[in-house]
């Protein structure tokens, strides 16, 4: 929520912290699918979803906020932001 509020300009604050976050919606949909040995179905609609909380592709309009972002991942965080 941290993310999507700082790409989309929501909010005003000193600074924002996010612990172990899920940068890519996609990442964990593919963790979710390993995890219970399923098929996610992606429609063009659910694509354009994850592409809306991607934010790895969105970093710049997370940046143009100019808000100091502290990224706390772990050693052993998997990059869907899930614990390996």
């Amino acid at each position: 929520a941290v993310l999507l509020a700082l790409a989309q300009g929501n909010f005003d604050v000193a600074a924002a912290a996010v612990v172990n976050p899920a940068t890519r919606a996609k990442d964990v949909v593919d963790a979710m699918e390993q995890l219970y040995n399923m098929t996610y179905t992606w429609t063009d609609e659910r694509r354009a979803t994850a592409d809306s909380l991607d934010f790895v592709q969105r970093a710049p309009e997370v940046a143009r906020s100019q808000t100091p972002l502290l990224l706390v991942v772990g050693e052993e965080d998997d990059i869907s932001g899930l614990p390996k």
